[in-house]
């Protein structure tokens, strides 16, 4: 507990010099230098793992093109909602590889290749829905996006 008056000392960071000033054996230098590394590398491991697992607004980027992901906007009444989506670019992905036989033909229509033809998946986000293999398109602004993590594999 700190009183009136007192100020509270940032913790110093350990350094090599730190180190080379307060422990004279050469032994136990090399073995703080080791658990120095060690922990820097567990560092960097959690920092990645908090860049994967961060929202990502959607103006700044967007996620690779049919990659299912995690997206997060407010519905017509305003309501918050997350759900699994991907995002379709321009003239990517073919309507009949994407859309299921109960869409509307008018919905897609507008996105026929001539030259092709071919009917596009029109731009935008679909809600993936895994039982039923169906993408619906999502009329709400999506803002915010990130990857799904899978649990990683037991060891058991």
């Amino acid at each position: 507990m700190v009183k009136k008056n007192e100020s509270k000392t940032e913790a110093q960071p350990i350094t090599m010099e730190i180190l080379e000033t307060e422990i004279m054996d050469g032994a136990e230098l090399d073995a703080a230098d080791k658990i120095i590394a060690h922990l820097e590398g567990r560092l960097e491991c959690v920092e990645t793992r908090l860049e994967q697992c961060r929202w990502i607004p959607v103006s700044e980027r967007l996620p690779d093109n049919s990659k299912r992901v995690e997206v997060f906007y407010l519905n017509t009444y305003g309501k918050k909602r997350v759900t699994c989506a991907e995002h379709i670019a321009y003239w990517s992905v073919l309507a009949e590889d994407f859309l299921s036989d109960e869409c509307n033909e008018s919905f897609y229509e507008s996105e026929y290749d001539k030259e092709n033809d071919v009917f596009w998946t029109p731009e935008g986000w679909y809600e993936s829905n895994y039982h039923t293999d169906m993408n619906m398109f999502i009329s709400d602004k999506i803002l915010l996006w990130k990857p799904i993590i899978l649990p990683t594999e037991s060891k058991e």
